[in-house]
């Protein structure tokens, strides 16, 4: 019975074992190795291992800490104190409160504690001044986490771009390949001349120098988004390049998504606030030239023995209760003349307000035309779109037209290379629109109020 259960153990054991094994393989893949990327992966994982975001994310801790000192500081302080010492010589004997040559030994204990009464509400602006830079340290971390996920949006787009154009030249090489076979033939049964072989042939060439173009740009467009991503440059990383764009046009209320970009935007937002921080600063700064009201409160008492005298001194309990004493006053301060200190922090304080204020209109002008841009270029590559794409069919018709006259021997093989560079031309100009249209098409969403990363 005993080996059975050493059995069973053993057996619950390797169950364990391969179940951690297979949830680590799979947080692997997860996160990296085999897995394909499609857009929201690679917008979410550079969101998650950014830099400048985790930067951020303390910068507003920071902001936070000094919120809560702020808040802290209208409560009152307190202090405890206790002193002992020994001293030799010339000194008061507190017994009878005259000078003696000898020893002595005293111990103090003390508590006090102050509290602000008034100070011209600088504590009560100081803590709306640091609430308002919390909000716009949130504020400006989304906004962080938006552009990143548009530089990967935009460096993903390249790579899709760059992929599906080496495979259009791969196709159009294929195709060069073969009527380059046909060719031979042909002049080998005297219907072809030897200059249309060598076209062909120099046609096969120019394709595989385009071939190797687009492979080498789609591997440098790679390489820029695991730049964007902060992914390991020496691990794989497959994009999913089976990208599909909605191409239906939609027709979007520019004013609408204005008045939502305008209110919500992070960029606007964080503006917002750093105007608010510093109109709070500039109440802080005048509130230095008000007086300042305090109240303060102590208790104290001691005990104190005379090493030398032989006298029997009073215990240290009694002495401890008949040496304490009480304490309480109000401070008044009124600022006559500090060097012009208090005007130079309340000009510098006006100024940093007209500054932020001057910051967020620039950041209005600048997004009222980023939203309008990319509204416009969202309809207009969604018109070049349709324009390439009936182009692109003409090329094809085009070309499969001469290529078959090619193969009878009724069009030269300068008019195919015309043909296939004209199709060539076409697939890409119809692949970048069609691409550009998706990408801007993301963005005005963005704009409208759908997250980038959900």
């Amino acid at each position: 019975m005993g080996k059975m259960k050493n059995v069973f153990y053993i057996f619950l054991l390797d169950v364990i074992l391969l179940l951690l094994f297979i949830c680590n393989q799979a947080e692997a893949m997860t996160e990296g190795g085999g897995r394909i990327f499609s857009l929201d992966d690679c917008m979410s994982y550079a969101v998650r291992h950014n830099t400048d975001i985790n930067k951020r994310k303390y910068t507003n801790d920071d902001y936070r800490i000094n919120k809560k000192a702020a808040v802290a500081a209208l409560l009152p302080s307190a202090s405890l104190s206790v002193t002992a010492g020994s001293s030799y010589g010339r000194t008061i004997d507190p017994s009878t409160n005259t000078y003696s040559n000898t020893g002595h030994f005293s111990n103090e204990y003390s508590a006090s504690s102050s509290m602000p009464l008034f100070c011209g509400f600088r504590h009560i602006n100081g803590i709306r001044a640091a609430r308002y830079m919390c909000l716009s340290g949130e504020a400006v971390l989304q906004k962080v986490k938006d552009e990143t996920a548009i530089a990967v949006m935009q460096a993903y787009f390249d790579v899709v771009y760059y992929s599906k154009s080496a495979v259009i030249a791969g196709r159009q090489l294929g195709t060069s390949q073969k009527l380059l076979f046909k060719s031979k033939k042909q002049f080998d049964l005297g219907i072809a001349s030897r200059a249309d072989v060598a076209q062909m042939q120099s046609q096969v060439a120019a394709g595989e120098l385009l071939l190797v173009q687009q492979e080498n740009f789609r591997d440098l467009a790679l390489l820029h988004l695991k730049e964007k991503m902060n992914y390991p440059q020496d691990d794989t990383l497959v994009v999913d390049t089976l990208y599909a764009a909605d191409l239906r046009t939609k027709k979007v209320s520019v004013y609408a998504i204005l008045d939502y970009a305008m209110k919500n935007n992070p960029g606007i937002l964080a503006a917002g606030y750093a105007v608010e921080n510093e109109r709070m600063n500039l109440r802080v700064a005048k509130g230095g030239m008000a007086p300042s009201l305090y109240l303060y409160g102590g208790y104290s008492t001691n005990y104190y023995k005379n090493l030398n005298d032989g006298k029997i001194h009073l215990p240290f309990k009694t002495q401890f209760r008949e040496h304490r004493r009480y304490y309480w006053e109000f401070s008044l301060s009124i600022p006559l003349f500090g060097g012009l200190s208090y005007r130079k922090n309340a000009v510098q304080a006006r100024n940093s307000l007209k500054i932020s204020m001057q910051e967020r209109m620039r950041t209005r002008q600048e997004l009222n035309t980023e939203v309008r841009r990319a509204i416009m270029e969202r309809n207009g590559y969604a018109e070049e779109y349709m324009s390439a794409l009936k182009k692109e069919e003409s090329a094809r018709e085009a070309f499969e037209l001469a290529a078959g006259q090619f193969e009878k021997g009724l069009v030269s093989s300068i008019d195919l290379r015309t043909a296939s560079d004209n199709l060539l031309k076409a697939g890409a100009d119809r692949l970048k629109a069609e691409l550009q249209y998706a990408e801007r098409c993301r963005l005005v969403s963005y704009y409208g109020g759908t997250p980038l990363v959900k």
